[in-house]
């Protein structure tokens, strides 16, 4: 049918993806980084101008950061300073220190408040 399908794992934290890609696709990743690091990753993605970004949201009153609250990234939770207990919601893309403009569509996912936003290039 003439298309290619190229699929790849990236370190968006650390560099982007390469120049070109038509759709770039974050689902649960940013629930598990800090402001700092989310906020690498999204400049990352904008230095590879990818046609389409696809990328997990939460509606929130407000964003907590992880590292603040979990005394590391959640992807270490078994040995950070945090209490088990801890509820970390992930984030609200819309709101600060994210503040990303409204998407061209959002699709709104079966857990309600969990959606996914799409932004074109």
């Amino acid at each position: 049918c003439g298309i290619t399908w190229e699929f790849s794992v990236r370190d968006l934290i650390e560099s982007p993806v390469p120049l070109g890609m038509d759709v770039v696709v974050v689902r649960h990743v940013m629930q598990h980084l800090g402001y700092q690091d989310a906020l690498a990753l999204l400049q990352n993605l904008r230095r590879s101008e990818p046609r389409m970004v696809l990328l997990s949201h939460r509606d929130l009153d407000a964003n907590q950061d992880l590292d603040a609250a979990a005394g590391g990234s959640s992807s270490f939770g078994f040995i950070s300073r945090a209490p088990s207990t801890l509820k970390f919601q992930g984030y609200d893309m819309l709101k600060p220190p994210f503040s990303l403009p409204q998407p061209s569509r959002k699709l709104l996912e079966a857990i309600p408040g969990h959606s996914m936003l799409i932004y074109r290039g």
